[in-house]
């Protein structure tokens, strides 16, 4: 395999720059191989299971973020102790991952920008159509996939622990940004307080206020700084839980383990647990899909203290519905498989 490699990078020395970055870019994201002595993986089935994982990973970001709005509201407590119970939940998933850093930050990507477009269905949040979507998405991946790439291309992991959460916050800060600029831009807020849009987002709304005062029925001394980082708390939340899994993959030392099925008097427990999954998750798109008209949707006073619950709105349909409970039932069958050293 030695000699294979080398050979290959002598033949595309010769070739095109063009050619060069196709063959890096396919390196990129290509599965790692399986184990020896393994059945091979078609390519189908190994972009399913990362197509699949990486919504996964965005819905749990998703069901986490909605739930800590949803606690921020009714009960006012502090969101700083929600926020590092749902940053400890992803490090745990992520270490039960074992998929490659650069491809599923790219995938994840995919998924965010699908999940947030598709669950756009809030008239109280203007500014979440994809002119504000796109960019977010399109920074966070290329800023996150630079980060996970510097990280694990370091020696010493525990030396990057610090540098990767300066890293992420700063790609959260700009991810931030360049979500949330065509928003300034129509509410009339001029770039010196861009810097804390994404700080700002997570803590409750009316904690600090700025920009022109908008006249809204109902609404007295409503401030354009309210609807700017409500719309931002729904978008990049997401995405910082998606950061916390990639960095925790990249930062993982742990040593390459292999999937071996769980079994219970013969039977495969993987598919008991994929099954069970997806019905569980069919079951409650359509619980959500009959609760009462604004139960979990965001009114004006929801966008105001940043306690939105988004993205979900694809549950409304048949086939979001379906979507969800394959992914769920494919996520569930990946990990409900023994890892051996």
């Amino acid at each position: 395999m030695a000699r294979e490699w080398h050979a290959e990078v002598a033949s595309m020395g010769d070739g095109s720059t063009l050619r060069k970055l196709r063959f890096a870019l396919s390196l990129a994201v290509s599965p790692a191989v399986e184990e020896l002595g393994a059945d091979p993986i078609g390519r189908l089935e190994t972009w399913g299971r990362s197509l699949a994982g990486a919504a996964g990973v965005t819905l749990l970001a998703g069901a986490l973020v909605n739930a800590i709005h949803a606690v921020q509201h009714r009960a006012g407590l502090a969101t700083i102790p929600l926020w590092l119970l749902a940053a400890l939940l992803m490090v745990l998933v992520a270490r039960r991952s074992s998929s490659p850093v650069l491809a599923r930050t790219l995938t994840l990507g995919a998924a965010l920008f699908a999940f947030l477009l598709a669950g756009n269905r809030i008239a109280l949040m203007p500014f979440m159509g994809w002119r504000d979507i796109l960019p977010a998405v399109l920074t966070w991946t290329i800023l996150t996939t630079l980060l996970a790439y510097a990280v694990s291309r370091t020696r010493r992991r525990h030396r990057a622990v610090l540098p990767a959460v300066l890293g992420l916050m700063a790609t959260m800060d700009l991810t931030t940004i360049a979500g949330s600029w065509h928003a300034a831009t129509g509410l009339g807020i001029g770039a010196t307080s861009a810097a804390l849009w994404f700080p700002l987002a997570l803590l409750p709304g009316g904690s600090v206020t700025f920009g022109p005062s908008v006249a809204v029925v109902g609404l007295p001394g409503f401030h354009a700084s309210q609807m700017l980082l409500g719309n931002a708390s729904a978008m990049t939340a997401p995405m910082l839980l998606c950061s916390i899994f990639v960095l925790t993959r990249a930062l993982s030392c742990a040593p390459v383990r292999t999937a071996v099925p769980r079994t219970f008097a013969g039977l495969d427990l993987r598919t008991l647990y994929g099954v069970g999954a997806a019905l569980t998750a069919l079951a409650a798109g359509e619980a959500v899909r009959r609760l009462p008209p604004g139960t979990f949707e965001a009114g004006w006073h929801r966008l105001l203290d940043n306690s939105a619950v988004f993205g979900f709105g694809f549950l409304a349909t048949t086939p979001g519905r379906i979507v969800t409970a394959v992914t769920a039932g494919l996520v569930a069958t990946h990990l409900g498989a023994r890892r051996v050293t």
